[in-house]
């Protein structure tokens, strides 16, 4: 007769018990890291250059730039606009109000908004734009994995024309409308209404990006308007919002991990020493 002995593997008891657990724990909630918006009325990085080697620019600065992050909660930045830039209308653009609001609140809100009523005159180099209103916003909400994000753009009572030409867009343009100025004689320029950009991982970050009206010249190569090279770009209503997100476990999965732990450890106590006797012939 022989006699083999066995000891109980706790620790792959603990092992599988606690892998059993993990599959079956509830699911994380979010513990906001930052949430940040922001929103300005316009801004502009143009410059241009004449066939007899003059040079002119035209650099905004974010106008009325509000900002929200850390402390929460909204900032407020409103006033007229009034902007020639020197020696020729490179730029030309004035406002009567721009109100820009950015707003964060910690339980997961982000929201930035532009609005800039009576927008008699812009003219960005060949491009002209004139609107009643102009609002925009950017919005992200929720938890960690199911973000919220909202964005949209209005131009009431607008008129666009390029080189002097009519070119009808509509009053609430579908988000990322290309308005096409190859076709209208502009080369090597993209003009975007209602342009949206979302970012993050959309499980613990998100943002959006919004710009109402977004001008570039220079795009794959030179943009050459009555032998005058334009470059830079120029935006008009932008509003931005994100969040940054952190999972942790719900208290019920710590309650649980507990529970499982001080059990393990009671049956490891009551089977130490144990052995289980087989016999074999």
């Amino acid at each position: 007769m022989k006699l083999t002995v066995r000891r109980l593997r706790a620790p792959t008891a603990a092992l599988l018990a606690f892998t059993a657990l993990w599959a079956c724990q509830s699911t994380a909630s979010a513990v906001f890291v930052s949430s940040t918006s922001d929103a300005y009325g316009v801004s502009s990085t143009l410059g241009s250059t004449s066939a007899g080697g003059g040079s002119l620019s035209a650099t905004i600065a974010p106008v009325y730039l509000a900002t929200s992050n850390n402390p929460p909660g909204t900032t407020q930045t409103t006033g007229p606009l009034a902007f020639v830039s020197s020696n020729a209308p490179l730029l030309v653009v004035s406002a009567n109000t721009i109100t820009d609001i950015a707003t964060t609140v910690p339980a997961g809100l982000a929201s930035g908004s532009a609005a800039i009523t009576g927008l008699s005159l812009l003219t960005a180099g060949p491009i002209t734009l004139s609107a009643t209103s102009i609002d925009t916003f950017s919005t992200v909400t929720g938890d960690i994995g199911a973000f919220t994000t909202t964005a949209g753009t209005s131009l009431a009572g607008a008129t666009l024309t390029v080189l002097g030409v009519n070119v009808p867009i509509s009053a609430t343009p579908a988000p990322n409308t290309v308005v096409n100025l190859a076709a209208a004689g502009i080369a090597n320029a993209t003009l975007i209404l209602n342009e949206q950009t979302l970012s993050g991982n959309g499980v613990t970050t998100r943002g959006i990006t919004t710009n109402a009206f977004h001008l570039t010249f220079g795009v794959g190569g030179s943009t050459v308007v009555g032998g005058t090279t334009i470059t830079g770009d120029f935006i008009l209503g932008h509003s931005s919002a994100s969040i940054v997100a952190a999972g942790v476990p719900e208290p019920s999965t710590f309650a649980l991990m507990g529970i499982a732990t001080v059990t393990l450890g009671l049956n490891y106590v009551r089977t130490r020493g144990r052995k289980l006797v087989q016999e074999t012939v």
